[in-house]
């Protein structure tokens, strides 16, 4: 005889409703059911639940339900936006950093441009040498 304990554990209701029952499984499960009126409410639920699955894939909808496509969320682009802005304001800075920063040379002669062309000076300082003469603090 059949219990509820071996209809779970060996999908009894899914394997009679695709008929894959051996006839004493089949008789003994078409037993159990008579006796016990909430299985038949079960397989009814399961027999819904394929029709509704064989309709959906007839009509080519199952996939679609299945896997849906992949697509950027607005928050993906929103950071994906942040970055970008970020990396090139980083970018700028480092440039902005060297073209600013100023340069020390012992005659203004070196520095000129790519055409050789003489830089024009904002200030220049001249600054003290030691005294070989004078001891050192």
């Amino acid at each position: 005889m059949i219990d509820r304990k071996d209809i779970d554990d060996n999908r009894i209701v899914a394997r009679y409703l695709a008929d894959q029952l051996s006839d004493h499984e089949r008789e003994s499960f078409e037993a159990y059911y008579r006796e016990h009126p909430d299985v038949v409410l079960e397989l009814e639920a399961t027999a819904k639940l394929k029709a509704g699955l064989k309709q959906l894939r007839e009509s080519g909808e199952l996939d679609g339900l299945i896997k849906p496509p992949w697509r950027f969320g607005v928050r993906t682009v929103a950071l994906a936006a942040s970055l970008l802005f970020a990396g090139i304001c980083i970018a700028w800075w480092f440039v902005a950093q060297r073209a600013s920063a100023p340069m020390l040379t012992a005659a203004m002669s070196t520095l000129a441009d790519q055409s050789g062309s003489p830089l024009p000076a904002i200030a220049s300082q001249v600054l003290p040498t030691e005294d070989p003469q004078r001891p050192a603090n």
